[in-house]
């Protein structure tokens, strides 16, 4: 049966569908707007910028290993100082231990070694190669700690030397010179006399034994 009513749209339901098409338009842009206004609040918050992993260095090439040396390298490039010295002073043909003014005690091998006294006298020379004239006396006291062994007294060695340039002086066998031994705790003293010329500077060394060095005593 043909429905012939003249009071019916031509067009049917199209008006309808239309007014879904266009909600249906509003509401995407509603959620597209919606979307870049949660973007645009997240960069003006100072949210990180997503940046470029290849950008950033790597942990493990941030740092050489040759960069912070070894301990034992370090260690190894300063060398230990010796306790004493070996090497001979031109002055005096042996090591020197000390070097002290004269009115100063010194310290050699664990025993205390000082300069009494100092003099200046005529000596007669007596004996065959001396000469008379001026001699240092020379007074030399050796002290042995206590609670130790006695100490030998017969390897001390005492020399003198004169002048700027340390010449040697002649020993004057007019003096008494250690020997024997001295006990812990105790000290002697040995005298010594050189030939020295007029108004010469005396310097003084001291050894205990031949290869204890020596204590220099200056003027």
């Amino acid at each position: 049966m043909t429905d012939n009513d003249p009071t019916r749209s031509p067009e049917g339901p199209a008006p309808a569908r239309n007014r879904a098409v266009i909600i249906g338009s509003i509401v995407g842009g509603v959620v597209v707007l919606g979307v870049i206004a949660a973007l645009v609040v997240s960069v003006a918050a100072g949210g990180p910028a997503p940046t470029d992993p290849s950008a950033a260095p790597s942990a493990s090439t941030s740092a050489s290993p040759s960069a912070v040396p070894s301990a034992s390298a370090s260690a190894s490039s300063t060398p230990a100082p010796s306790a004493t010295t070996t090497t001979p002073d031109e002055r005096f043909g042996l090591p020197v231990v000390a070097e002290v003014p004269v009115s100063e005690p010194a310290t050699v091998a664990g025993a205390t070694v000082s300069i009494e006294s100092v003099s200046v006298e005529q000596a007669s020379g007596t004996r065959a190669g001396e000469t008379a004239g001026p001699a240092a006396r020379v007074v030399v006291r050796v002290a042995n700690p206590a609670g130790g062994a006695d100490l030998d007294l017969s390897t001390v060695s005492v020399r003198a030397y004169t002048g700027q340039d340390f010449a040697p002086a002649s020993p004057i066998d007019e003096g008494t010179g250690f020997s024997g031994s001295v006990a812990a705790g105790e000290s002697a003293t040995g005298t010594y006399l050189f030939s020295i010329p007029e108004g010469a500077t005396v310097t003084v060394t001291v050894g205990l034994s031949p290869d204890s060095g020596l204590v220099v005593f200056t003027p």
